[in-house]
């Protein structure tokens, strides 16, 4: 269901926000690597693309490491928590799977219909 993709991406992102600045550690030890490689090595045309592609890798998956932190920031700053989150996804459920008990006119609700 559409509506459980957004708080699954929330309940991950609260899930998992503690290991963010290692993820980003990470990502800025491998840049680093690059571009030293690139500060003490002469590249011919192929090997100079090949080493572009990887530093764009590497910036797009800092990219997104920096979006989940910001959504993190965004989050804790309006008091979005994951108890919050259950909570909705608890009333969707309820919404969802509601049932109704007629209060007089049973024969409207037996299958039959009018």
């Amino acid at each position: 269901m559409k509506e459980y993709e957004l708080f699954d991406e929330l309940r991950d992102l609260i899930m998992t926000e503690k290991k963010l600045p290692t993820e980003m550690s990470e990502v800025d030890l491998k840049m680093t690597d690059i571009l030293h490689y690139i500060e003490f090595t002469d590249l011919d045309v192929r090997r100079g693309y090949k080493i572009y592609k990887m530093l764009q890798e590497v910036l797009r998956d800092r990219r997104k490491i920096k979006n989940r932190q910001s959504l993190y920031d965004s989050m804790k700053a309006h008091g979005i928590s994951l108890k919050n989150i259950e909570s909705v996804i608890h009333k969707i459920d309820e919404i969802n799977h509601r049932d109704y008990t007629p209060r007089i006119m049973n024969e409207l609700f037996d299958g039959k219909g009018i």
